[in-house]
């Protein structure tokens, strides 16, 4: 079934129930996208999330063709326009930094990421993400989170989490 990018989708009340039932013929893959799906997440955030599980596109269409996901009534917004400053980057504010998202959002981001792929192991690093109090100190705190992840999950996967948030637009 074909998957429109731009509309959010929400658990249909067989995906409720499939998340407590585990019905056979949803494999875990599947069903842990369907997990993800909250009817807040636009596609692009679910491939995100799940993309290092595979095609997005196509675990989707199944979870729609099954009947485990609808669409809601909201569309993605569309991504915003980056401006880049005229002035050297030596004039802006001390704590300026490339965020492209407010603080809050990419801390958000970055710690539902973590638990994404830690679990309860990545609290620790939820913590000292959390705790940051300016952008500059939250790319510190990201680029300390990227080297413990290398050592627990791999150069590829750590590289790619410190890419997804730093790459974060705003939703």
């Amino acid at each position: 079934m074909a998957i429109d990018t731009d509309v959010i989708y929400r658990k249909s009340g067989r995906g409720v129930d499939a998340i407590g039932t585990r019905p056979a013929g949803l494999s875990s893959a599947q069903r842990n996208l369907l997990i993800l799906v909250d009817g807040k997440r636009t596609f692009n955030e679910l491939a995100t999330l799940w993309s290092v599980l595979g095609d997005t596109h196509e675990a989707l269409g199944v979870l729609l063709a099954l009947g485990f996901i609808e669409p809601t009534a909201a569309r993605a917004a569309p991504a915003p326009i980056r401006v880049q400053p005229s002035a050297p980057s030596a004039q802006r504010g001390p704590g300026a930094t490339e965020l492209l998202v407010p603080l809050q959002h990419a801390q958000e981001f970055a710690t539902e990421r973590l638990l994404d792929l830690l679990g309860a192991e990545g609290d620790d690093l939820c913590q000292r993400l959390r705790a940051t109090r300016s952008p500059r100190e939250f790319r510190a705190a990201l680029r300390r989170t990227e080297t413990s992840l290398r050592e627990v999950i791999g150069h590829e996967l750590a590289e790619r989490f410190l890419q997804q948030v730093e790459n974060l637009r705003a939703p």
